[in-house]
């Protein structure tokens, strides 16, 4: 949060993120099992873990431009929604914050 320069007001997005990331380490105290795996019994793909705060582009809905409007917006990675499949995002130019699974990182 420190090196993100986000408003305090992000914090909460901050926290729930590093608990995302702690719950799908290997821990020693555990015999080096994931608790994300003891809880749900099931395997988590870690490949789409993202550094918060990383800047990325979201696209864009077709029903929501036209042809002169850009296909994509510069955005800023929050975290992880739960039992969806798609990134929080937040728009760095409306500060618009909104879930979007058509990115490119």
């Amino acid at each position: 949060m420190f090196h993100s320069n986000l408003p305090k007001q992000f914090w909460c997005y901050a926290v729930s993120h590093a608990v995302f990331i702690i719950n799908r380490l290997p821990y020693a105290t555990m015999h080096f099992k994931v608790p994300y795996e003891l809880l749900f019994k099931q395997k988590h793909d870690i490949s789409d873990f993202q550094v918060f705060d990383y800047l990325f582009f979201a696209s864009t809905v077709m029903n929501n431009r036209n042809k002169f409007d850009t296909g994509s917006r510069k955005c800023i990675f929050l975290g992880f929604k739960t039992k969806v499949k798609g990134y929080i995002v937040l728009d760095t130019k409306s500060r618009e914050i909104f879930i979007s699974k058509d990115v490119i990182f």
